[in-house]
């Protein structure tokens, strides 16, 4: 497996991801083409909104520079996580899918005890849809009208 930088504060329960994340490391990922707005369903993420995300003490960025990609997350509890971006530079072409199940093993690795993963995505995209389904993500519920034109949230979730 290529190597993967986990960008974050130290926690206890994630002993690798030790470097803190800081502007620059946001605009070196900025840099590789990896801006939030290059998709119409992350266009709400700014790199004001990562800053904002990222300096939660309980904010995590996983970043493979080998498939242009990263994980935004961040710890709820001790043994839950959501995810709160996926990106990949080229889509279409299973990076994405190669980037989650990379980002799915570094944390089942990382942690000390089993993982709840949750997120939430737009109903309308079919393919943040797919993707998670294939990587064993279930539906668990929904937010109607959760977005600001209306468009309801679906919550999944996957058990590491």
């Amino acid at each position: 497996m290529a190597s993967a930088v986990a960008l974050s504060l130290q926690s206890p329960n994630f002993p690798q991801l030790i470097m803190s994340v800081s502007a620059a490391d946001l605009f070196q990922i900025e840099g590789h083409g990896l801006s939030a707005d290059s998709s119409e369903y992350a266009a709400r993420w700014t790199l004001e909104s990562f800053e904002s995300e990222l300096s939660n003490a309980e904010g995590y960025l996983f970043y493979r520079e080998d498939l242009k990609g990263f994980v935004l997350y961040r710890k709820i509890l001790k043994d839950e996580l959501e995810i709160m971006n996926v990106s990949v530079q080229d889509k279409g072409c299973g990076k994405g899918s190669r980037l989650l199940q990379s980002f799915l093993e570094h944390i089942t690795q990382a942690a000390s005890s089993k993982l709840r993963v949750l997120l939430e995505v737009r109903s309308s995209n079919k393919a943040a849809i797919r993707l998670y389904e294939s990587n064993g993500f279930v539906q668990s519920g929904s937010r109607p009208r959760y977005y600001k034109n209306g468009e309801d949230a679906l919550l999944m979730e996957k058990h590491l």
